[in-house]
């Protein structure tokens, strides 16, 4: 019970971090965007969570004028591999609390609800978000900053936080600039992001602190807001999805059930996440794996709520993984979640204990500092534009709504005559022949899909041009191609890839039912009309229609 006591003194530390509005150094700059054009895309991402996505950068008490001895002791190199922190972040890590994020200028923003503008974020930066209060004023809702009868349902970051490297890594590998609206939230369980009613039954204090305060209407108006604001400007709203980073409080919660703590807590992030989705539009969710870094008993408490989030991973396609860099880093034994890494000198560097000239300055073990929370931030883009890069683009779906329709053809028809123009993400779509051209065969393409429901397929996976990174090989590139299978319009002639390789004579396909086809023998063209064709060693009349589907003939 001492150990649990000492934890919930820490998270009591995260309480107070998120109820304090704290000047820091460098405040930002705030800046109109300039040289903008429809043509860019801007994609809008909800960040929430706990302090560790609000961002204390691992020195709370202390203030954080100087960055861990340990980095000049042993070289960036060095420190780069025991920590792993790519060098691009090590060599730009300045402060506990501060890392210069070099972000493309212009192309990273903070969208901010109380003076409903955008704030550019770049090497300077060193507060992300706000503190938006939120009371209920006769059934109304009101927002507004902090005061003693409105605390903070969101708050601003103290230092660098995951979100610029998230923004500079994506925007690198998408070109789609990002919108960040910042939602985090210390000291606060799962429970307290539902809405406010369902929150109020939920919730299960661990502390009287530990209580709703309408962060879900608060983040919810945030996003609304900002979306309303970009398109007052006329920008071009690309992708929109959350990023997540939370459950510390919830380690202690239902301790004594463990496998009802799961259950709890993949229930109410289904709700949450599922509200979000029908409330904003959002086409999927990212998590941060949470992970224990203060003591062997808090490990063993934290274990339910990662094999939660994994469980939540795994069993939805819309929930992915962003990075598991706490879990890898801090729970030495992933099976019996034993061990203590937290006796480790380079990872106590990665947390709120420093060391300045040979002296030991302890702040608290849960909050990373900037350099781990930039870490954090690379990762979890570069594997969601792994995700947004996934095979199941549908060519010829130019509006991205999910099908092929009525609605795309016409919206192909009308680039080409020069009426409207498709937007970047839409000419992908709507190229259906893979030519880098919008023209008629893209149209008589999805023309035909429609008209005889043919899947367009691709030989691709990209939505962008990119290259991807996988998580644990930060430093090498990859380029994702596919195998090209299905059918394929080349010069206006059809023909099925199987494996990379033309179809040739008789195949049964799939195509409203099962149909034959017959596919040159030489070339692989598919063959429409009337011909005379060998049918198990016999030659026979066979007759096509338009679509190639055998009509007339043995087995026709």
């Amino acid at each position: 019970m001492k150990r649990y006591a000492f934890c919930l003194i820490i998270l009591l530390i995260c309480i107070l971090y998120a109820k304090l509005v704290i000047p820091h150094k460098n405040d930002l700059k705030q800046y109109n965007i300039g040289d903008t054009s429809n043509q860019d895309i801007y994609d809008v991402i909800l960040f929430w969570g706990q302090s560790n996505m609000a961002g204390s950068a691992g020195n709370l008490l202390q203030g954080a004028t100087y960055r861990d001895l340990r980095v000049d002791e042993l070289g960036i190199d060095q420190f780069s591999k025991l920590s792993e922190i790519d060098k691009d972040i090590v060599n730009q890590y300045v402060y506990m609390d501060y890392v210069k994020v070099p972000t493309t200028p212009n192309t990273v923003f903070d969208y901010r609800y109380l003076s409903n503008s955008l704030v550019e974020i770049n090497q300077n930066t060193t507060t992300i978000g706000e503190c938006v209060g939120v009371k209920n004023v006769g059934g109304v809702l009101y927002y507004s900053g902090w005061s003693l009868d409105s605390p903070c349902s969101m708050v601003g970051s103290l230092g660098t936080n995951m979100m610029p490297y998230f923004g500079k890594t994506y925007y690198e590998k998408t070109g789609h600039k990002v919108i960040i609206v910042a939602a985090g939230l210390g000291g606060h369980q799962l429970a307290t992001f539902l809405p406010y009613e369902r929150a109020v039954v939920e919730t299960k204090p661990i502390v009287e602190s530990d209580k709703p305060n309408y962060q879900y209407e608060a983040m919810v108006e945030k996003y609304k807001k900002a979306i309303n604001y970009l398109s007052s400007k006329n920008y071009q709203i690309g992708n929109k999805f959350y990023v997540v980073f939370q459950g510390e409080n919830d380690a202690y919660v239902d301790m004594d059930n463990p496998s009802g703590n799961i259950d709890r807590y993949v229930r109410i992030f289904k709700e949450i996440h599922d509200d979000l989705k029908k409330d904003l539009g959002l086409q999927f969710g990212v998590i941060v794996e949470t992970s224990g870094t203060v003591s062997q008993g808090y490990l063993n408490v934290i274990k339910p709520i990662h094999q939660a989030q994994e469980r939540l991973i795994n069993e939805n396609s819309d929930i992915i993984l962003g990075s598991d860099y706490p879990y890898r880093r801090f729970v030495p034994n992933k099976v019996t979640y034993e061990g203590n890494d937290y006796d480790n000198d380079v990872a106590k560097a990665l947390l709120g204990v420093c060391v300045k000239k040979g002296e030991a300055v302890t702040d608290e073990a849960i909050h990373y500092n900037s350099a781990a929370l930039s870490q954090i931030g690379k990762e979890s883009a570069i594997n969601t534009v792994t995700f947004l890069n996934r095979s199941d683009i549908i060519l010829g779906d130019v509006n991205g709504d999910g099908k092929v329709s009525i609605n795309d053809y016409m919206l192909i028809r009308r680039h080409i005559l020069g009426t409207s123009k498709l937007n970047s993400d839409e000419k992908i779509r709507a190229d259906a022949n893979e030519d880098d051209k919008i023209n008629q065969y893209d149209y008589m393409i999805v023309r035909k899909s429609i008209l005889y429901g043919i899947a367009i397929n691709s030989k691709k996976t990209s939505l962008t041009t990119k290259t991807e990174i996988t998580k644990n090989e930060s430093n090498s590139n990859e380029t994702i191609v596919s195998n090209l299978s299905g059918w394929k319009q080349e010069n206006g002639i059809w023909y099925y890839y199987i494996n990379n390789k033309k179809a040739t004579g008789w195949q049964q396909l799939d195509w409203n039912g099962l149909h034959w086809f017959y596919f040159d023998d030489a070339t692989g063209a598919m063959i429409t009309g009337c011909h005379k064709l060998s049918w198990a060693g016999t030659l026979y009349d066979f007759c096509f229609d338009s679509s190639g589907i055998c009509t007339s003939g043995p087995g026709c």
